[in-house]
């Protein structure tokens, strides 16, 4: 596709004119299939959080309150 016309040159995966995984060896074939499933995950800023050590906190806490004292200056 040219990027002209202002369509994507991207194509899906699920496209199946544009790329057909059965032309493709079965040891190729199952490692995109490996890449393509992956898991839902989902992550917040708690769960972040929750692998932060005391020395993570302390170190956030005091780099806080010295850049709002840099500011006040």
């Amino acid at each position: 596709m040219s990027h002209e016309s202002g369509k994507s040159s991207v194509v899906a995966f699920d496209d199946k004119a544009d790329f057909d995984l059965d032309q493709l060896p079965d040891k190729h074939r199952e490692e995109i299939l490996k890449q393509y499933d992956l898991p839902n995950v989902k992550v917040n800023l708690f769960t972040i959080l929750g692998y932060g050590t005391p020395l993570d906190f302390a170190l956030q806490i005091l780099g806080s309150v010295t850049s709002v004292g840099a500011g006040t200056i």
